[in-house]
């Protein structure tokens, strides 16, 4: 799930940083420029893990910034596919579930993908998988904030926002901007989002969802036993 690569990258350090070491100078830069965003094809940042190397600065005359090599090891959140990683509902609709680790929240499940016989209902806003076991059909729901365990399908970057949005995982990332908006007390806006990195997953598989699935049938299970 979490992978350290290095890097080389050649950087400004503001005259405000001169009277730090340039090794601190340059770790302020790598931190500003690099943490907490998607770099394609290796994933979101999470952490800076060291600066192993600082060349000397080369002066802009121009703005008196200092330009210095860096060698520098990051810290990136990349899943790889049939990983099982466990997070949190964030959001659901049509579209399927949104699942959320905290500092990573573009991760969807669509609608084809929860376990099935699955079934949405707009008035409860919650998905219901339908188990018919021995001639009893029993519903279970998901609930927003149950912790999930779901299986990595495929990893997406993306520089530029797709042609339709008609995608589970851009319906996702909407659902959840216009939450946060209202959440935060500002009006929702008309302008689109789309994630950078996204995850596709799946449910359809025993042992994933909501863990509580799981946890209950267990328990069942040993007082059958009992």
């Amino acid at each position: 799930m979490f992978q350290v690569t290095e890097i080389n990258a050649r950087l400004a350090i503001h005259p405000n940083s001169f009277g730090t070491s340039f090794r601190e100078a340059a770790a302020d830069a790598v931190e500003c420029k690099y943490l907490d965003t998607v770099v394609d094809n290796m994933g979101l940042v999470v952490a800076l893990q060291s600066v192993d190397s600082v060349s000397h600065g080369e002066v802009l005359s121009d703005e008196g910034s200092a330009l210095v090599d860096v060698k520098f090891r990051l810290c990136f959140f990349r899943p790889w596919v049939d990983e099982v990683i466990h997070g949190t509902i964030a959001h659901m609709g049509e579209y399927g579930v949104s699942v959320t680790l905290g500092f990573f929240d573009d991760i969807v499940v669509p609608s084809s993908l929860l376990p099935k016989p699955h079934e949405f209902r707009n008035e409860a806003w919650t998905w219901f998988f339908i188990d018919e076991k021995d001639g009893c059909t029993t519903e279970m729901p998901m609930e927003l904030g149950d912790t999930v365990a779901v299986r990595v399908c495929s990893v997406r970057y993306r520089r530029r926002p797709p042609h339709s949005d008609a995608s589970p995982a851009m319906q996702a990332a909407n659902a959840l901007n216009e939450q946060r908006l209202l959440g935060s007390g500002q009006h929702a806006n008309t302008s689109r989002v789309f994630p950078p990195m996204e995850v596709v997953a799946t449910m359809d598989v025993d042992g994933l969802g909501p863990v509580v699935w799981w946890r209950e049938e267990d328990e069942e299970d040993e007082e059958e036993e009992a």
